[in-house]
């Protein structure tokens, strides 16, 4: 018996939400939606291949994604490319940025991609972003802040290293008229001594920092 469209599209994102690539297969190749949108409670309005990105389902992205899906849609708090990151799937981040995906789209808190990673302790996220161009000085909406200004919050001197590589300005300020460094030093002065004075001495040889640096 033929499905409807709506039969095909139901059946393709409870394939999505039950990790079940046969079925997912099945119900692309029979003409069902790869930019069909969800109706349950929690997913409401979230497109199957956001979806598929909030489950880290790294076979399910690949498949949407090579059927067409729009990887610009974004769910109602606009994650997509956010929501992976969020989950740590490196694999899933490079095929939605391989894919177009824009590196610096800003999420409902005024985040972009390149702030939230900062929290991760693996970096292979970060350097994915790098490679395709995010912008390594936006502030975030809300407080001013650059990724640069995240990762000192977070202690992560290798990063702000790493930033700076790709020519962070570690000189700006946030809202709070505060540089990167300032936060630092404030957050993480008995507990990350030997951090801030690494990172003296990083901002001391800027101009000939090596990935060996970092």
């Amino acid at each position: 018996m033929d499905m409807t469209q709506e039969e095909l599209n139901k059946q393709l994102i409870d394939a999505v939400r039950d990790d079940n690539p046969e079925t997912l297969k099945k119900m692309l190749s029979l003409g069902a939606d790869p930019n069909t949108k969800t109706k349950e409670k929690y997913w409401e309005d979230n497109s199957v291949l956001s979806l598929a990105c909030i489950l880290n389902g790294t076979e399910a992205v690949k498949m949407l994604l090579d059927a067409g899906a729009d990887h610009s849609i974004l769910d109602p708090n606009g994650y997509s490319l956010i929501a992976a990151v969020f989950t740590g799937n490196a694999d899933i981040v490079e095929m939605l940025l391989n894919a177009g995906s824009d590196p610096n789209v800003i999420d409902h808190n005024g985040w972009a991609a390149l702030h939230c990673v900062t929290r991760r302790t693996e970096t292979d996220i970060l350097h994915a972003l790098l490679r395709h161009k995010a912008d390594v000085n936006l502030p975030d909406r809300i407080n001013g802040n650059t990724p640069m200004h995240y990762a000192a919050e977070y202690g992560r001197t290798d990063i702000m290293c790493i930033l700076l590589l790709h020519g962070a300005d570690e000189t700006l300020h946030n809202k709070a008229r505060k540089t990167p460094f300032e936060i630092l030093k404030s957050h993480y002065r008995t507990k990350y001594e030997n951090n801030i004075d690494r990172f003296n001495e990083i901002i001391q040889r800027k101009k000939t920092l090596s990935k060996e640096d970092c």
